[in-house]
């Protein structure tokens, strides 16, 4: 992952500065002692280091490098992963699989255990004569004991790491993904309200000039109160479609800020994109396969049914206890010397794994059963996301390509004829909400096929990251 970049603050930077240099001869006094000027300088430079460190973890939370203004959709996608706790976190998940990773390599299960012992020993011996004589010895003993590894229990144990750790990465790949497709989903929806802001602010300008015509007219004698007061109902009604578009526009954007982890009041303005409307449509049967072959998640799936597998095989192993080797040197303390080895394993009586070797298969049981539901789902998000691309194409491709620049013409034609007296306000209106309809259709049509191309290529597995970087991508 890139570093994230912080802005620091110039101004911050030069206040501080200045409060440090003015207050440098006021330090002696605040300590109730006389400083020399190295004294000072040390006072400055640990009081300048705390300031900094604390503006830096002030503003590193929001204020990122290259994630506001004139900004591409591909750009966007890298700030949202960079900035996102869920992928952080799968990358600390892959640290952990690691490093069980390489608990499971160590070539002893335990450490060797050192002991030491050691003892006086007493005794008295007789003569024939009743005399007895006092006897001692320090006896010690040495004991080293080491338990080894048998069964090859050592390589599953590795083999299980192994298999966690590549279920780890697949499972961040997911992740990525889904993060990936709800970045494009969410520029593409403030994209497209955007678009929807800017038409309706056209329309609530386009309402509120027909009303001030009508005024006029109705205080000329030209017009009737009916009008003026059908004109007026038709710009409230605008302006409460324009807040509503504002609302909108807002809200995604909030959304979008928060997961790029930018301010809110930083300018975004994001590059339109055209390619995302030409992505071919490929058949039903070949699209499912591709489907199904390309989508991790099902990869996932797969390595927690050979996980689940690769348990059962280490507990009818563990069925074999591990050895404990043991090697001694004693000493009784009459230059006696003995070397030795013992060698000791558990008796497997009470506790024989039958209980744990059954929960395992049973468990196995269930991931096979999550695998087969796994592609359940994917074939049917394959085949809805299939469904859905079409339909929507089919929606898109009826709009003309110039039916934006005609709509306009139109309603500036309407505008005229309102004002010469050519037709009535109330016709005009009709005519007005007419094209609104039309025009409000348009981006609701173009919204949901850009959605639908989103999902169509989420559903079938496919790397979005090449196409969004891509300048064809981008108008």
């Amino acid at each position: 992952m890139q570093k994230t970049n912080i802005y620091i603050s110039i101004t911050k930077y030069q206040i501080y500065t200045q409060r440090f240099i003015s207050n440098l001869f006021k330090i002696p006094k605040f300590l109730g002692q006389n400083l020399n000027r190295s004294s000072k300088f040390l006072i400055l430079f640990y009081l300048f280091l705390f300031a900094f460190h604390g503006n830096v973890r002030a503003d590193e939370k929001f204020e990122v490098v290259g994630c506001d203004g004139k900004i591409s959709i591909f750009r966007i996608v890298q700030c949202v992963l960079n900035h996102s706790p869920e992928y952080k976190i799968g990358k600390y998940e892959i640290e952990s699989s690691a490093g069980r990773k390489e608990i499971a390599s160590y070539l002893f299960p335990t450490n060797p255990n050192f002991s030491f012992s050691s003892g006086m020993r007493n005794g008295s011996s007789g003569n024939s004569f009743g005399n007895s004589s006092q006897q001692s010895a320090l006896n010690s003993e040495v004991l080293i004991s080491q338990e080894i590894f048998v069964g090859g229990q050592r390589q599953i144990r590795i083999n299980i790491a192994d298999t966690e750790l590549r279920s780890r990465i697949k499972r961040l790949l997911v992740l990525e993904k889904f993060i990936i497709g709800d970045a494009v989903s969410l520029s593409l929806a403030y994209l497209s309200s955007q678009e929807e802001y800017d038409v309706t602010d056209e329309l609530y300008k386009l309402s509120l000039e027909i009303y001030n015509i009508s005024k006029t007219r109705f205080k000329n004698g030209l017009g009737t109160e009916m009008d003026m007061e059908i004109a007026e109902s038709e710009k409230l009604k605008m302006m409460s479609l324009w807040n509503s578009a504002k609302r909108k526009t807002d809200d995604l954007k909030a959304d979008l800020t928060v997961m790029m982890g930018t301010k809110f009041t930083k300018s975004l303005d994001i590059i339109k994109t055209k390619a995302i409307y030409q992505i071919p449509l490929n058949d039903l049967e070949s699209y499912t396969a591709r489907s199904e072959a390309q989508r991790y998640d099902l990869e996932v799936l797969e390595l927690e049914r050979e996980l689940s597998e690769k348990r059962i095989r280490l507990l009818e192993r563990e069925k074999i206890p591990n050895l404990t080797i043991s090697g001694y040197a004693q000493n009784d303390g009459f230059n006696e010397q003995v070397i030795g080895g013992r060698v000791s394993i558990p008796l497997r009586i009470w506790r024989d794994n039958r209980g744990e070797i059954k929960e395992a298969i049973a468990e196995s049981k269930k991931r096979q059963a999550d695998q087969e539901i796994g592609y359940h789902t994917v074939r049917s998000e394959s085949i809805k996301a299939w469904n859905n691309y079409k339909s929507w194409k089919e929606v898109w491709t009826n709009y003309p390509e110039d039916i934006l620049i005609r709509t306009n013409e139109n309603l500036n034609i309407l505008k005229n004829a309102v004002l010469s007296g050519q037709i009535s306000v109330r016709e005009a209106l009709v005519t007005q909400r007419s094209l609104i309809e039309l025009k409000s259709s348009y981006f609701q049509s173009k919204s949901g096929y850009a959605q639908a191309c989103i999902e169509y290529l989420r559903a079938s597995g496919e790397d979005m990251l090449p196409l969004l970087s891509q300048e064809k991508f981008y108008e």
